[in-house]
């Protein structure tokens, strides 16, 4: 009769931590997908700020390559007088 109670406390801890087990899976899922949709707006505002970047150095370059032209018109304007 003890080994019974044995193996019957055995199997109980065993389902315990099976049932445990199961618990933390189904929780460490959870944290999965909320790692995912934590990481999507992420990539997409890293993208947008990637685009932006690109676009402030293109205006940049086109205001400099502007500036120098007004500059070298103006000091061909200024030599001519």
């Amino acid at each position: 009769m003890s080994r019974l109670i044995t193996v019957i406390s055995r199997m109980s801890a065993i389902n315990d931590q099976r049932r445990i087990v199961a618990e933390l899976d189904a929780l460490q899922a959870e944290v999965d997908a909320l790692k995912r949709l934590q990481a999507e707006p992420a990539a997409e505002l890293l993208a947008e700020y990637q685009k932006a970047q690109a676009a402030v150095a293109e205006a940049r370059e086109k205001l400099r390559r502007e500036l120098e032209t007004a500059l070298t018109q103006k000091e061909k304007a200024q030599s001519k007088q």
